[in-house]
Parts: C-alpha cells; sequence; structure tokens
C-alpha cells in the first residue's frame, strides 16, 4: 500500500474519531460549537436534538475505528468494504448540505462544501485507485487471500 494511500485513511480515521468524539462527549458543545468557536454549522439547522448528535457520533467514531483497522491493517477486502460504507454515509451527507447553505455566511458556505466534498471525494479516489490498480482479484476475496 503506498504512503499517499494509507495517509489518506488516516486522514478520514482522525477526522471521524474527532468529530464523532466530540458529539458523544459534549453533543450540545458539538451543536453550538461544530467546527470551531464562532462558526456554527449544526446550529444554523435547528432544533437541537441530543439523540440525533449522540446518533451521529456514534457513526463518526464507529467509522473512524475502521479506517484506523483498514490504515494499519489494510486487507484489500476491509479497505474497499470501509471505503464504501464511508462512502454510503457521506454522499447524501454532502448532497443535504449543498442544498441547504443558502442562510449560510459565504466562508462557511464554501468551508462546508469543501471539506463535505474532500469527504467523498478522498474516499472515493482511494477506492477507485484500489480497485483499477487491482481489477484481476476484484471484490470477492477471502480472509487472508491476498498475502
Amino acid at each position: 500500500m503506498p504512503t499517499w494511500f494509507r495517509a489518506g485513511l488516516i486522514y478520514l480515521a482522525v477526522t471521524e474519531l474527532v468529530v464523532g468524539a466530540w458529539a458523544l462527549i459534549s453533543p450540545a458543545g458539538f451543536y453550538e460549537g461544530f467546527p470551531f468557536p464562532g462558526r456554527r454549522w449544526v446550529a444554523m439547522l435547528p432544533p437541537y436534538n441530543e439523540h440525533l448528535l449522540l446518533d451521529f457520533g456514534g457513526l463518526n467514531l464507529g467509522f473512524g475505528m475502521m479506517l484506523a483497522v483498514a490504515a494499519v491493517a489494510p486487507e484489500r477486502l476491509l479497505v474497499r468494504t470501509v471505503l464504501a460504507g464511508y462512502l454510503a454515509f457521506a454522499t447524501p451527507h454532502l448532497a443535504f448540505h449543498l442544498g441547504h447553505l443558502g442562510h449560510f455566511a459565504a466562508v462557511d458556505a464554501i468551508g462546508q462544501a469543501v471539506t463535505l466534498s474532500l469527504a467523498v471525494a478522498l474516499p472515493l479516489a482511494l477506492l477507485t485507485w484500489d480497485l483499477a490498480k487491482n481489477k484481476k482479484t476484484g471484490l470477492l476475496l477471502t480472509h487472508g487471500s491476498e498475502r
């Protein structure tokens, strides 16, 4: 696995672990302060819902853990499955937010569009590269078969 590929997985893992932990530890703080003080991206889409934020935090923490394992033990099927699953979350998340940018300041609208687009583009690029590079093996690998 190339270093840049592992770095992409690590970037996604760290991002999801930070977002997930923050939302689980302090759902109200996440609601009021994400992505950082003075920029209230989540609070711009009210109302506050602790249950929803705890679920979102758990989802992100879970994906962060799976992405971290994929970066440390990069078995092809694991990496592909985690990236595909993450895309199943990140793509509709991006689509929703792109349709709801009208009430944000320009800097926040651009920030959301860029960061959420990166959350789709990076795993899509990693998955596409891996599938193209390893076309002959397909998706039907058994555990440990790539060694």
